[in-house]
């Protein structure tokens, strides 16, 4: 069954994109490789609804293609992963910006807490929790900026 360290009120089925997502690109299934609903919902003991649910959205998202065989691990390309960090430098300068301009105290302080947690599971060596504490860090900075549109996009690339 899939760990909810934090209790988020999120659904299963976003849970389970999430594990499916970060399992597809540190490479648990490889590029090429075939996903069943059946195999997936064994694998993280949960029914096959969010499952596929799950699935849906990570084709939605070009992360699998469908086959007749089941779902192919498409994954991101070094291209793909160059073109989504080129735009992000460009747009993230601009919230950057924005949240500078719009930020509250409360949010700078929370930002501070965020980074210096982030500098601990550094040395921890806790690469999952790094990448929580940055996804979280980055979140905070796009909601700070004021701008729906800017935060929609950036949230969609991160």
């Amino acid at each position: 069954m899939l760990n909810n360290r934090e209790h988020r009120s999120v659904s299963l089925a976003d849970q389970i994109f999430e594990r499916l997502e970060r399992d597809i690109l540190v490479g648990t299934y490889e590029r090429g490789e075939i996903l069943t609903e059946l195999r997936l919902s064994e694998i993280l003991g949960v029914s096959r609804t969010p499952v596929r649910e799950a699935m849906r959205r990570l084709e939605q998202e070009h992360i699998i293609k469908a086959t007749p065989k089941g779902s192919m691990v498409v994954g991101i390309s070094p291209a793909d992963i160059e073109a989504i960090y080129e735009m992000r430098m460009r747009i993230e300068g601009l919230a950057a910006r924005y949240a500078a301009k719009n930020a509250s105290e409360e949010e700078l302080s929370a930002l501070k807490e965020i980074l210096d947690l982030q500098s601990f599971y550094i040395e921890k060596k806790d690469p999952e929790r790094i990448m929580d504490c940055d996804s979280k860090f980055h979140k905070m900075v796009y909601e700070s900026t004021g701008s729906v549109p800017l935060c929609d996009t950036l949230t969609e690339l991160h």
